[in-house]
């Protein structure tokens, strides 16, 4: 009984390290975006959330290509397609023109839809797609390994 707590002791810390690199990740994340002048405190919340996010999908899929994949196309999306603000800064050459109307809270205001609250919304589903997507494709991976004959 003692040999197994043993062994699965590096594990849990091995899984405990990855949380706690996860959340020192998704802070500088957050952090690094205060350095953009148009950026607010939800945009700031907003990228360390999504950095977190960024890391779970890490933890998941076994890849960054999803967090570089997700990030690259937000932001091309919000910019170039968009035209919306992104983190207070405005694209030249948009194919669409966006401009904030209403309470800054709910359209992002200068800092454009990041900084408004909907977005913490739209992350939290995101994360909620990727957690049950890749779950259950590990799940189901998982039950056609244990299928396959030993060798």
């Amino acid at each position: 009984m003692l040999h197994q707590k043993t062994a699965a002791h590096p594990e849990s810390r091995a899984r405990s390290a990855f949380w706690q690199a996860a959340w020192v990740t998704s802070t500088f994340f957050g952090f690094y975006h205060t350095s953009n002048n148009g950026e607010n405190w939800i945009g700031v919340f907003a990228a360390a959330f999504i950095g977190f996010v960024f890391c779970v999908s890490v933890r998941v899929t076994g890849s960054a290509w999803w967090a570089i994949g997700c990030h690259a196309a937000w932001d091309w999306a919000e910019t170039f397609f968009y035209g919306a603000a992104d983190s207070g800064f405005q694209g030249q050459g948009h194919f669409l023109s966006a401009s904030s109307a209403g309470n800054p809270l709910w359209s992002g205001g200068t800092d454009g839809p990041e900084g408004s609250l909907l977005v913490l919304g739209v992350v939290l589903l995101l994360l909620l797609f990727l957690i049950a997507f890749y779950a259950r494709n590990n799940s189901e991976s998982q039950a056609a390994a244990a299928m396959q004959p030993a060798n």
